[in-house]
């Protein structure tokens, strides 16, 4: 369809003057939509993407409008994104009020950041509780955020929708791996969003998703910030604006083979490119080689601000990229009063009626035959610039994406009778995947859903019991602590052991400083570990006091902890709860790290067995070198490690074969 883009959501009604409106509001928004068409819920959503301010983008710009837009018709709205050092990290809001997580992880190119699938849980899983988000929305196929936001969302209930921004391909490697990557994740969503019908068959046929399941919302543009400019530009001469990335998939290359025919054949034509990119170096070149240099204007990278500055200075927009989604700098460059040629690829086709576009195949002779319609079509007069403007208007508002975004949550993701998948289906979906990537995928779900569980399953633990070693509960002296809940917090005794015991271990040697165990009440303690207030009645003179709390703040909190794998669902993770029920924020864990256990010759190790081997018995009977080697052969991935002796005497052959080898070498 060469027109308007239509849209799977219906157009809203008129909107009342903005007075009458939010009182009509305020008396309907618990009953229904803005339109009266269904209930009306306060959703709180938690954007994620790599890709947001300050770096530049349509999927930047699309983040920020629709949430400004959300939060004026009463959602609570927060984006999650990386952090852009040194200005933008931690907890930002912005003038709109939107408030930005800028988290601190490693960004691996192009602002996309490392996928991991686990480094990121514990970060995202605060935000989500902190804020209690119900509703998870991730934009853009290689945003890596996105697809670990949605992964540990799933997993902890949230729901889920994602937006698909841009058209990939289905052949190259990086295309399969995206597209492999983009069919896990968005097995598990309750919606899919594209911005184009072009769009919806792409990632329909990447996914591997249901049509059904996905709905096509368009991007929009403020008008305001495009008027035309009432002044007619340079009498004498026509200008053809391009502002785009410098780069092969923006069809550079096409620019390049083009202009020098067009300007050829038209000699009062000039050419305003701006922006930055690998290809800048081709256009410098081609600029000299065919003697344009008063022709061709390179303006460098232009701010999102200063782009209407730039298109008012034209009259025809010029667009040759190999693959656009939606064609926003088209939409922009029409509603700025400028006629359009564009390549006819992606959703371009969809985004505006004939009389403001002239396509082109992204072929070099169909791009010239386009511009040289389109200016054919200038210099008859039959183009109007403020009639343009005033039509872009109409069709294109972000408030208007708001509401048929806002359909979309309260129909397909957050509607009551529609329950979310539980752990087993998102198991056999993920399987789905393939051969190879589903059980890679199936690994990574599950592993992290056995945490999760974990915590669920030690949400109602009893903190007391009736037998056993223990600390008796205050309250009740015939129970006693369980010691899951009594003993994960004694590293912090370490920091002050020294100053009450000597350093000895039973404290037969006593306190060097003098004080006495029946002086160790709780207010004594409470002041050291919690900066709570010093008791009055204290017989420990409060400068001692004083020394041992600056001893525990300077050694707490813990950097790391190293534990045993088996201790996760009960040791460790009390030492996570007890610190947060204790101590303030800044002396919780820092982090902790997880050993597997060593096998010897596929069996579990145990004294009782005989079945044990030390580090030093090892190095006793292969040799250092044949033990490192079997150490590093004994295994990867989360089993656990297995050292065979048999291999560990191979190794030292495979030694003393190298050295052989090498003085055959050295000698010859």
């Amino acid at each position: 369809m060469n027109g308007v883009l239509p849209v799977e959501a219906p157009a809203p009604a008129p909107s009342p003057s903005p007075t009458r409106a939010s009182a009509e509001r305020e008396k309907k928004e618990d009953e229904h939509t803005e339109d009266g068409k269904g209930p009306f819920r306060r959703l709180r959503i938690a954007m994620i993407s790599d890709f947001f301010f300050p770096n530049v983008g349509g999927v930047e710009g699309h983040i920020y409008m629709v949430s400004q837009q959300l939060l004026r018709r009463g959602h609570k709205v927060i984006v999650i994104t990386h952090a852009y050092p040194p200005h933008r990290t931690g907890i930002r809001w912005l003038p709109s009020g939107l408030k930005v997580y800028y988290v601190p992880y490693e960004v691996l190119a192009r602002q996309d950041t490392l996928p991991n699938f686990f480094s990121l849980l514990p970060l995202l899983r605060q935000i989500l509780i902190r804020e209690r988000i119900e509703l998870v929305h991730g934009h853009q196929a290689l945003s890596s955020m996105a697809h670990e936001g949605i992964l540990y969302a799933r997993s902890l209930g949230i729901r889920c929708v994602f937006t698909d921004h841009s058209l990939f391909g289905f052949a190259d490697a990086a295309s399969i791996m995206t597209n492999k990557l983009l069919r896990f994740v968005l097995s598990d969503v309750e919606h899919v969003i594209c911005v184009s019908h072009t769009g919806k068959e792409n990632t329909v046929l990447r996914a591997a998703l249901d049509p059904k399941d996905v709905s096509v919302i368009p991007n929009a543009v403020v008008a305001s910030d495009f008027i035309p400019d009432p002044s007619a530009p340079r009498p004498g001469r026509i200008t053809i604006v391009v502002l785009s990335r410098l780069m092969y998939r923006k069809g550079i290359d096409l620019l390049i083979a083009a202009i020098p025919r067009i300007c050829n054949q038209h000699p009062d034509v000039h050419f305003l490119i701006g922006g930055e990119g690998p290809k800048r170096i081709d256009l410098e070149q081609m600029r000299e080689k065919y003697l344009l240099l008063d022709r061709i204007e390179l303006v460098g990278a232009i701010r999102p601000s200063d782009a209407r500055a730039h298109l008012v200075r034209g009259h025809l927009f010029l667009n040759t990229s190999l693959t656009e989604a939606f064609g926003t700098s088209s939409i922009e460059a029409a509603c700025a009063g400028l006629f359009v040629v564009s390549t006819r690829v992606g959703g371009v086709p969809e985004v505006l009626p004939s009389n403001m576009i002239e396509l082109a195949e992204p072929d070099e002779d169909d791009v010239v035959r386009a511009t040289n319609k389109g200016l054919e079509y200038l210099r008859s007069g039959a183009h109007s610039p403020q009639a343009a403007h005033n039509a872009i208007k109409s069709f294109y508002t972000w408030s208007d994406v708001a509401l048929r975004l806002e359909r979309v949550y309260l129909t397909h993701a957050m509607h009551p009778n529609i329950d979310p998948p539980d752990a087993w289906d998102r198991l056999c979906s993920y399987r789905a995947c393939g051969p190879l990537a589903g059980l890679v995928f199936v690994l990574l779900v599950a592993v992290q859903n056995l945490y999760l569980g974990i915590l669920r399953w030690l949400h109602q633990w009893a903190c007391a019991r009736s037998y056993g070693l223990g600390t008796k509960l205050p309250w009740d002296q015939q129970f006693l602590v369980e010691s899951l809940s009594d003993s994960t917090i004694y590293m912090a005794y370490y920091t002050i052991a020294h100053f009450l015991q000597g350093g000895v271990e039973d404290g037969s040697k006593g306190s060097p400083m003098g004080v006495q165990v029946d002086d160790c009440t709780d207010e004594f303690f409470d002041f050291i570990f919690c900066g709570g207030d010093w008791p009055a009645n204290s017989k420990v003179p409060k400068e001692k006091a004083d020394i041992m709390q600056r001893e525990f703040e300077y050694f707490y909190p813990i950097d790391v902890r190293s534990s045993g794998k088996d201790l996760i669902p009960n040791h460790l993770t009390f030492c996570i709860y007890n610190h947060a029920a204790i101590f303030p924020e800044k002396h919780w864990p820092v982090s902790m790290r997880i050993n597997g256990h060593l096998m010897l010759n596929g069996k579990k190790m145990s004294k009782s067995t005989g079945n044990s081997l030390s580090m030093q018995e090892s190095i006793e009977k292969f040799g250092a070198d044949a033990t490192r080697i079997s150490l590093a052969d004994a295994g990867d991935g989360i089993e656990d490690a297995n050292f065979e002796e048999e291999t560990a005497n191979a190794n030292i052959l495979r030694l003393h074969t190298l050295i052989d080898w090498s003085e055959d070498i050295m000698k010859n």
